[in-house]
């Protein structure tokens, strides 16, 4: 179960355009939304797109055509296969994107020794790659500790980073149990190319079988969610897919978001953040550690089980509205230091409201080039 972060990954979407929206557009997202707005669109189409930068002009095209007279600040979220071969990661090559730590790596970034737990080695990444871009990818190989889950001692493994939403995310990658389970598991990659010789057609099927038979992944998984795959292709790549979950496959299918602003459709450039409902997720365990926010019970509980107790009956582990509108800002600064001023960040979270099921609830909020303030 060493994966636990990577849970973020599959109820997340999150994708600033790979085109730099120009300062006009961040204005208007400044502004209030124009009562000429129409009604949000969601939609599929058929067509596939082999990488993010060809789905938007392609899908901005199409909208620009189709709801040209839709008003500004109308939005969209639309649907489409991946292409085979999809390409999320410009540089997939492991001679670039792979690392295995060494001794004197343990001790940087606030870390202290080997081996390091899901904290430790997203502040690594923070210290290794201070200049990263959206989807970067890094595939880690170190000594890795997950308390009463892992030896205290920490096991060797290698893990898959993307960076996106302003942060590094832990993504699912394939096993060597899993390669061997698809016949691959004398070198632990998959085939290049196509069928009969190259597994490229398969691949997509083989990953939703990993999925659907991996306890970690269908005790939480609902229709909707996203989940980022890597595994290794031939000898020299990494390779990232999203698959989306129908409520009983996952495929190769994306979501983008959309926006009409100074009439014109474009890729929406806000963050989408979701900080899923996980025991000892980092942001939790950051927000416990390193701030006064709410009761000291309070945090502890948010860290220990991954929801916000927001019950009506007041006890030591409760939270005001005002103190989880504090807490997500707080997180937003940790996670986002450098926001872009303008664009709004959208983070979701989850609250225990007194009683089973928990629910979801999203806060909108912009960077004001020292702190990140909320939307009313």
């Amino acid at each position: 179960m060493k994966n636990i972060y990577y849970l973020l990954a599959f109820i997340t979407v999150v994708f600033i355009s790979s085109c730099d929206p120009m300062s006009g557009i961040y204005k208007q997202l400044d502004g209030n939304v124009q009562p000429s707005a129409q009604p949000p669109i969601t939609f599929a189409v058929p067509t596939t797109y082999a990488s993010i930068d060809l789905a938007n002009t392609g899908i901005t095209g199409l909208l620009n055509t189709k709801y040209s007279d839709y008003g500004d600040s109308s939005t969209a979220v639309v649907t489409f296969p991946l292409a085979s071969g999809f390409a999320l990661v410009a540089d997939n090559l492991l001679s670039h994107n792979a690392y295995t730590l060494v001794a004197a790596d343990y001790t940087v970034a606030g870390n202290t020794a080997a081996p390091l737990n899901d904290a430790g080695i997203i502040a690594f990444l923070g210290y290794k790659y201070p200049n990263p871009v959206t989807n970067q990818l890094a595939v880690i190989t170190y000594q890795y500790v997950l308390t009463n889950v892992t030896p205290a001692t920490g096991i060797t493994t290698t893990d898959s980073f993307l960076y996106f939403g302003g942060s590094w995310n832990k993504i699912y990658t394939v096993s060597a149990a899993q390669y061997a389970l698809a016949n691959r598991g004398t070198n632990n990659y998959f085939l290049s190319g196509t069928p009969p010789a190259g597994d490229l057609a398969n691949i997509p099927s083989i990953l939703n079988t990993f999925l659907t038979t991996d306890p970690n992944v269908i005790a939480t998984a609902k229709a909707g969610d996203v989940i980022y795959v890597s595994y290794k292709y031939g000898t020299t790549t990494q390779v990232v897919l999203p698959l989306t979950f129908d409520g009983t496959t996952w495929a190769p299918k994306m979501k983008l978001n959309f926006i009409k602003l100074l009439g014109t459709w474009v890729p929406d450039p806000t963050v989408y953040i979701t900080i899923p409902v996980i025991k000892l997720a980092p942001d939790y365990i950051w927000l416990r550690d390193n701030t006064t926010i709410g009761s000291s019970g309070a945090r502890s509980n948010v860290a220990s089980f991954g929801d916000f107790n927001t019950s009506p009956t007041t006890s030591s582990t409760t939270w005001t509205n005002a103190e989880v509108e504090q807490a997500m800002a707080a997180i937003l600064l940790h996670k986002i230091p450098n926001g872009v001023i303008g664009i709004p960040y959208k983070i979701t979270y989850y609250v225990f409201p007194g009683a089973n099921p928990v629910i979801p609830q999203t806060r909108t909020y912009k960077f004001n080039g020292t702190a990140y303030i909320i939307q009313k």
